[in-house]
């Protein structure tokens, strides 16, 4: 808006009176190894990451948001003759709406009214971002990727580490569509700190965080600042993209290692929940391999993410599992050249290091590296546009 401020629409509510109840203060609890749940499906709604339980959602949505009561004639009414004037009149209504239709007033139904049909995924496609005003602060540093306008919202949400987001404004007809665009939101943000649940109802999703406010952007900052610092020492502007993705996975496999006691945290079975330790969520985001030069995967992603797309070439975080032992990875894909190539920083590190799993075709993951990707990475329609030749 021209005068800076949030549209009232969009600005969160109070919690409602389930999410209130179960987390006072609006605060997410704590969670210990007795408080693990059995896995749920993406049409539960709800969702951990690192195993812990996310059922923290308010199950009728935010205030104000929910069915209108169903009306009902009165008792005894008694529909009068439908006359053969009345009936003329409502097929010139019926043909005047169709022809709307058509010109494309369907998309958001007669008179502004929404329709229930209507796929906000698809318009975004096929239109770009729907014209709804999204609060951008103009101050912050840290850049929020998305591909699509909900999917940054949600982001620049959850960098500024809010616990309840407020998804009325986008009209969704199922929590499965909020819970694709947060879990993009997650996997494709580094700066978004230590997710450890989520929560999703079609008005509203409910995040649970491992930082404090105050540590996550105490992190931040020092992310910031080390992008900064390494860039300038690995690359330049005379740079071609491809040299820049080969010096920033040298940089990272010279300055970092596999934190083999952080990996060793997980159970056998992860799927079935379990509780990071406090001391290793540093091991799952890009602080631990740029700030405290150790990591798992999912560290070496996200700083390779961080530092090319600070560099000039885009990138995205992709998830999924290696087909020996069905182990949980994540790596990275670079458009170069005007192309998707798979990069595995990880796997590059060694011992002994390499470049065999850098800008390759995802075919060329072969033999004990082969994978498969899963859905959690991208929205579900896009996630095929990122395959390699």
């Amino acid at each position: 808006m021209a005068d800076g401020s949030v549209p009232s629409y969009l600005v969160p509510g109070p919690p409602s009176t389930a999410w209130a109840a179960s987390v006072p203060d609006n605060r997410v609890p704590e969670v210990g190894p007795d408080d693990r749940v059995p896995a749920v499906g993406p049409d539960d709604g709800l969702g951990w990451l690192y195993g812990w339980p996310s059922d923290h959602r308010s199950p009728q949505g935010p205030p104000g948001y929910g069915p209108l009561p169903g009306h009902q004639p009165p008792v005894g009414h008694v529909p009068r003759p439908v006359q053969k004037s009345t009936l003329a009149l409502v097929a010139l209504v019926a043909l005047f709406v169709g022809v709307l239709w058509l010109g494309g007033l369907g998309s958001v139904g007669l008179f502004g009214v929404a329709d229930p049909s209507y796929d906000v995924h698809a318009q975004n496609r096929a239109e770009g971002p729907p014209p709804l005003p999204v609060p951008v602060d103009p101050d912050s540093p840290y850049p929020v990727y998305g591909s699509q306008d909900m999917v940054k919202y949600l982001a620049q949400s959850m960098i500024k580490h809010e616990v309840d987001i407020d998804l009325r404004a986008y009209q969704l007809d199922d929590s499965a569509q909020a819970i694709d665009a947060v879990l993009e939101a997650i996997a494709q943000n580094p700066y978004v700190i230590d997710v450890q649940t989520y929560g999703c109802d079609p008005g509203s999703c409910q995040i649970g965080y491992g930082y404090s406010a105050a540590e996550q952007a105490a992190v931040q900052q020092q992310l910031l600042e080390a992008v900064t610092t390494i860039l300038a020492e690995t690359v330049d502007e005379s740079m071609t993209d491809v040299e820049k993705v080969v010096a920033i996975n040298g940089w990272l496999t010279k300055n970092a290692r596999y934190d083999t006691e952080a990996a060793a945290q997980l159970p056998d079975e992860p799927e079935k929940g379990f509780v990071l330790p406090r001391e290793y969520l540093y091991a799952w985001n890009a602080s631990g391999v740029l700030l405290d030069g150790k990591g798992v995967c999912e560290s070496y992603a996200e700083a390779f993410h961080l530092l090319a797309n600070a560099a000039g070439v885009p990138t995205v975080v992709v998830s999924g599992n290696l087909l020996e032992g069905d182990v949980p990875h994540a790596w990275n894909k670079a458009y170069v050249d005007g192309q998707w190539k798979a990069v595995d920083v990880t796997w590059n590190d060694g011992p002994p290091t390499t470049t065999d799993y850098l800008l390759i075709n995802d075919s060329e993951f072969t033999a004990e590296a082969a994978r498969l990707e899963d859905a959690r990475w991208m929205a579900d329609d896009l996630i095929a546009s990122y395959a390699t030749p």
